[in-house]
């Protein structure tokens, strides 16, 4: 009875010790696509930049264009 205990033992042993090596390569793997808190900071502050130097000359642009619809709208009124 004690030796198919230890074999029931053993094989259980087995059992979990691949779970656990199929668990952490499965890790592994995920840590290799994630992203870190840094990659992200220095993409979110080049994304920044480009919006700083992007809306100033959106709005100078819509501000035109507004003023333009307005004029023609009180000439041609």
């Amino acid at each position: 009875m004690d030796s198919e205990q230890n074999d029931i033992n053993a094989n259980n042993c087995r059992t979990v010790n691949s779970r656990q090596s199929t668990h952490n390569s499965s890790l592994s793997t995920v840590r290799s696509y994630a992203f870190t808190l840094a990659e992200t900071l220095i993409v979110m502050g080049i994304i920044g930049v480009v919006a700083a130097l992007t809306i100033p000359n959106v709005n100078k642009n819509t501000g035109r264009a507004e003023a333009v619809a307005k004029v023609k709208k009180f000439i041609l009124n």
